[in-house]
């Protein structure tokens, strides 16, 4: 195996070993390490939409602006971070429980009392080689629409060399042509741009560990960004809770609904713009296909992700 540890790691402790790896799915990949006798933990990107130069800063905000558990990360690199171990982590498999609903919908709105001043893109602010160096926001605008399509510009790079580029260029044309359909406030047609708050991204059980009424462990920050609170909110619900599926579990999002806003209000808007950013969210999944299982092997789970995104797309248009 391939010494997966950065040499400016190595260049900063007496001994780091390697003991484990924990998680090998594209594009990253998780070890078990000691660093000078202390367990920790070292994700280190495999693959171009891995980024854990900015996963670890992201995840390092979190922990230093939220009151929510983190591991500590205690170096960042160009393409890996160090955390601390934590014995607390989430487990994979983990099920969206009455009580983890319960405990992670305020976990998550506390998480969104992080903000910034634009959407967008996060990026090391300065050389990402530098452990010390922070996070910006990638945009020129930085409104919620053009961060919308800057995020499919990601999602379209994934899927450039597939004939279901076509669809994410379907998408980005309609939010070119109604960005009103992200900004909407309500009926009467007023607009009303969404505050731009850290989005984890994939805040489900298995990247949030619940406990005896607390949430005792946030991880896994690689789809952060400066975006709309409602992004997160689909993003976790559509799969988590199985939404517009057969196995759609009403109660369990009322929930996790009710507690987020025992903390925090949804969004302004958040009903009128549901359609449109649940749209967005299922393009999201079209790119987390290409990227971790490649589409070549899985394409008919790609073509109903596309089908979907297509009848989803027409009902917005109609």
């Amino acid at each position: 195996m391939t010494d997966p540890v950065p040499a400016r790691l190595r260049e900063r402790h007496n001994r780091v070993v390697v003991v484990d790896r924990l998680h090998d799915v594209p594009p990253n990949e998780v070890y078990l390490v000691e660093v000078d006798g202390r367990r920790a933990v070292l994700k280190r990107s495999t693959g171009p939409r891995g980024d854990a130069a900015v996963e670890g800063r992201a995840q390092r905000l979190a922990a230093r602006e939220s009151p929510l558990p983190t591991p500590a990360v205690l170096w960042v690199g160009r393409d890996a971070f160090l955390a601390a171990f934590d014995p607390d982590a989430p487990e994979e498999g983990a099920d969206p429980t009455p009580e983890w609903c319960r405990v992670a919908g305020r976990g998550l709105a506390r998480l969104h009392s992080i903000g910034f001043d634009r959407h967008g893109l996060l990026r090391a602010d300065g050389d990402p080689a530098n452990s010390a160096a922070g996070l910006r926001v990638d945009a020129d605008g930085g409104t919620w629409p053009e961060a919308v399509l800057t995020l499919l510009g990601e999602f379209r790079r994934s899927v450039a060399d597939t004939e279901y580029a076509a669809v994410v260029d379907e998408v980005a044309e309609f939010v070119r042509e109604r960005p009103d359909r992200f900004v909407a406030a309500g009926d009467d047609g007023a607009e009303s741009e969404p505050e731009p708050v850290l989005v984890h991204g994939w805040f489900s059980p298995e990247h949030v560990a619940v406990r005896d009424g607390a949430v005792r462990s946030v991880v896994d920050f690689e789809h952060a960004m400066a975006g709309a609170a409602e992004y997160d909110l689909w993003r976790l619900a559509v799969p988590t809770f199985g939404l517009g599926t057969e196995r759609e579990d009403c109660a369990a999002w009322r929930r996790f609904r009710e507690a987020y806003e025992s903390v925090r209000p949804l969004p302004a808007g958040f009903e009128a713009r549901a359609d449109a950013v649940r749209l967005v969210v299922a393009v999201s999944y079209l790119d987390s296909l290409a990227v971790q299982r490649g589409v070549d092997g899985n394409r008919d789970r790609a073509d109903a992700v596309r089908d979907a995104v297509r009848e989803r797309l027409a009902a917005l248009r109609a």
